[in-house]
């Protein structure tokens, strides 16, 4: 259940291997990423306006995991796309001429913090990733 989900919170990892292998209990080997407060634009504000034609700098309080990253994409009525991989130091500037690239009209954003780890177990080994998503609808024209 999303509610239950908890920020910067580290569990452990359980794998048990029954008659194939031994148990695997490994402690704090799980990070989730910190939570991502996005403060511009307001994704709050329902189809507020988004000019193609001016750049798009999107704000958030910068994370102190170093593991973690920022994933930035935003999405137009066509499903055309923006993906960036930014550095979590704050913010990140879309250029207008890739805004002016999409479709006018309804656009979300989506800001995701995200962290993976990587545990190795007995047999093989387990990958898991962990976000933080905050999601805009807004209106390109």
């Amino acid at each position: 259940e999303a509610a239950s989900w908890s920020a910067a919170t580290t569990y452990d990892v359980v794998l048990y291997g029954g008659d194939l292998f031994e148990d695997n209990v490994l402690l704090q080997r799980v990070t989730t990423p910190p939570a991502l407060v996005v403060t511009a634009p307001d994704l709050d504000a329902l189809d507020a306006p988004i000019a193609a034609d001016e750049d798009l700098t999107i704000e958030w309080e910068p994370g102190d995991d170093p593991e973690a990253r920022i994933i930035i994409r935003v999405i137009d009525a066509d499903n055309n796309a923006i993906t960036v991989h930014a550095t979590d130091d704050g913010a990140y500037t879309i250029p207008a001429a890739e805004l002016g690239a999409l479709t006018l009209g309804p656009l979300d954003l989506i800001v995701t913090r995200e962290r993976t780890d990587r545990v190795q177990l007995t047999a093989g080994g387990l990958t898991v990733l962990d976000r933080f998503e905050r999601w805009g609808f807004f209106d390109l024209f």
